[in-house]
């Protein structure tokens, strides 16, 4: 019997482990504990470097009044391509302003749009009566895209006690040819795809922030800071 130490964990986390060193940790529930303790020390130290390539908010600031050149303007506008983070600060910018929030087209042509809050409740029958799903969750919230709509719901993950479960479901598109990926502090925590009737699930999750983005063929849909 070999002894597994943090650094198979760390490993086991990231992919890369030993298959039979892979086995015994799913095949030992002891384990589960300390691998959700390492999960979150990494996202606690790739949250304080995350930032370090970002540009300065007084240039976000710029960008979004329009008063980049257009060699700075090309620059944000890849790197808000794949940075949640400055997408978001934008989106609070904008709002702070009063004028719309901002859409970029990124290099490869993707629109990115931001998500409207419309709707939100925390109660024992959070989706009772929202777009006709129903549920027993312990919140909702309700978005609106161009023509999207987006109704989340967290509930108790029932195949993993102790942890949440995101639940949602998408109209307005054509939602099955559609994929979506949650972020936590910059790092990808899952993703998953929309069946045909518009419905995800992403399961075994702590409670905490989230960022969710819909990828669309053409457009990313943006849901900003909501708590699982």
């Amino acid at each position: 019997m070999f002894e597994i130490n943090d650094s198979d964990l760390l490993m086991y986390l990231d992919g890369v482990a030993d298959p039979s060193i892979k086995a015994e940790i799913e095949r030992d529930n002891a384990y589960h504990g300390r691998i959700q303790e390492l999960k979150k020390q990494q996202h606690q130290w790739i949250s304080r470097l995350y930032r370090i390539a970002c540009p300065e908010s007084l240039v976000l600031g710029e960008f979004h009044l329009g008063r980049l050149s257009p060699k700075y303007k090309k620059a944000i506008e890849s790197h808000l391509g794949s940075c949640v983070h400055c997408v978001r600060e934008l989106a609070e910018l904008a709002s702070y302003l009063g004028t719309e929030p901002i859409v970029s087209t990124v290099v490869d042509e993707v629109v990115q749009i931001f998500a409207q809050l419309i709707f939100r409740k925390t109660s024992a029958d959070a989706l009772g009566v929202v777009r006709g799903v129903r549920g027993g969750g312990k919140s909702s919230s309700a978005y609106e895209a161009g023509g999207a709509q987006i109704v989340l719901e967290v509930k108790d993950d029932e195949e993993n006690p102790g942890f949440q479960a995101l639940m949602g479901i998408i109209t307005g598109v054509e939602a099955e040819t559609y994929e979506v990926s949650l972020w936590q502090a910059g790092v990808k925590v899952d993703g998953a795809q929309i069946n045909e009737l518009g419905g995800f699930t992403i399961g075994n999750l702590e409670s905490g922030e989230y960022q969710l983005i819909i990828h669309g063929p053409k457009v990313d849909i943006h849901v900003q800071s909501f708590v699982v």
